[in-house]
């Protein structure tokens, strides 16, 4: 399981680094100004844009799926 959940970890956490780096370090320092960056502007402009990001970070690139004897039958 850890071999198999180790790259798409990986990747959700190079993507929150980059977010951090990219947007909200900038903000926090007080060296942004103006309007926001493109994807937080069209995810405020569209609302149903900020599942994109949270399936993404919540579910991973590769979701899991139980495996059928795993399942509950109802």
């Amino acid at each position: 399981m850890q071999r198999r959940r180790h790259r798409p970890t990986v990747i959700v956490q190079a993507g929150q680094r980059m977010l951090q780096r990219v947007i909200f370090d900038k903000q926090f320092a007080g060296k942004r100004s103006g309007a926001p960056p493109a994807p937080l502007f069209l995810t405020r402009v569209f609302p149903r844009l900020r599942m994109i990001p949270t399936r993404f970070v919540g579910f991973g690139p590769r979701p899991e799926h139980a495996p059928g004897f795993a399942r509950r039958i109802s």
